[in-house]
């Protein structure tokens, strides 16, 4: 009898003591005029093909509008983009983007809950301007 208490309360501490897991979702606004072509390359390990999840990806966005790009559930949270991306190529009307999307400062993150975040990335008709 006290061996199974002894158990069961090591069963208990363990399930207890476990950290709560965390979502973030990334989402890509397209404040433009005209559609934005994305291409994304996720880190080894943030997306799997054997998962379904593919390396690259690459779509459109049309003006205003969003597009939810990555959800990442962890147990511990994370502030920054790099843990997800490894580049983010933005195009529009066959201009490529010189602006650094990994920069997590460039983001506009929420929390919709105490263990749920949302980080949007706006894209301007200003990000494809030359300098």
């Amino acid at each position: 009898m006290r061996k199974s208490k002894i158990i069961l309360s090591i069963i208990l501490i363990t399930i207890c003591s476990c950290d709560p897991t965390n979502y973030h979702d990334f989402y890509i606004k397209n404040s433009c005029k005209d559609d934005i072509e994305v291409n994304i390359y996720y880190r080894e390990g943030r997306a799997n093909p054997a998962s379904g999840k593919p390396l690259i990806t690459n779509f459109v966005i049309e003006p205003n509008n969003n597009k939810l790009v990555g959800n990442e559930s962890t147990i511990s949270s994370f502030d920054y983009i790099n843990y997800y991306f490894d580049s983010i190529i933005i195009k529009k009307c066959d201009v490529i983007s010189n602006i650094d999307y990994l920069d997590y400062s460039r983001w506009d993150s929420k929390k919709k809950s105490k263990r749920h975040t949302e980080s949007y990335l706006t894209v301007y008709p200003e990000d494809f301007e030359d300098e």
